[in-house]
């Protein structure tokens, strides 16, 4: 059996945000979708169709994720002229997707003991594009979590933050974790 697990932000990624009329004249489309929407949109409908369990991670920090989410999305717009109506208007939006898909994915708990993983990253701290260079205390429960969680074949892992993904080769070594980059989740696909 392989696994399948999401990140909040990637799960939060499959969401379109649909215009409301009254804001359209300030926009040049009427949705707006993430820039990796389409290829995890191809791989959450394979999964589906194939009847392949989707996983999550519990304690999840889902509302401070759909903030960044939002931000990103609308990063090209002044949306503050628009006022705080149209903020809310997109962040319930997006809170009601989530509360729609939550139940789509199995829950993986996240682990406390994160000594051993967060010394194995500082002793490789690598050079990224962010500031901080090494996973996050919630970042590191996650891996504690998914590397005790029972799989016989791949843990795959999809996900943008660079956090993971800048270390994939020794997640993988250490943790026997594949991470996959959101922008090639549709690789996943047979």
């Amino acid at each position: 059996m392989t696994s399948y697990a999401f990140d909040d932000c990637s799960i939060l990624h499959l969401c379109k945000i649909e215009i409301n009329k009254a804001f359209l004249i300030y926009f040049d489309k009427k949705e707006f979708k993430h820039d990796n929407y389409q290829k995890l949109e191809l791989l959450n409908a394979f999964l589906d169709k194939n009847s392949l369990h989707k996983y999550k991670f519990v304690p999840n920090t889902i509302q401070k994720n759909i903030l960044k989410v939002v931000d990103d999305m609308f990063g090209g717009y002044n949306v503050q002229i628009l006022g705080t109506t149209f903020k809310t208007l997109i962040i319930d939006q997006t809170e009601e997707f989530y509360e729609n898909v939550k139940n789509d994915f199995m829950n993986i708990s996240k682990k406390e003991d994160i000594v051993s993983i967060k010394k194995m990253f500082i002793e490789n701290v690598r050079e990224l594009r962010k500031e901080k260079k090494t996973p996050s205390d919630d970042d590191l429960k996650i891996i504690a979590g998914y590397k005790d969680f029972y799989v016989k074949d791949i843990k795959y892992f999809i996900t943008e933050d660079e956090h993971f993904w800048g270390y994939k080769d020794l997640i993988l070594k250490y943790y026997n974790i594949t991470i996959v980059e959101e922008w090639n989740s549709d690789k996943l696909i047979d």
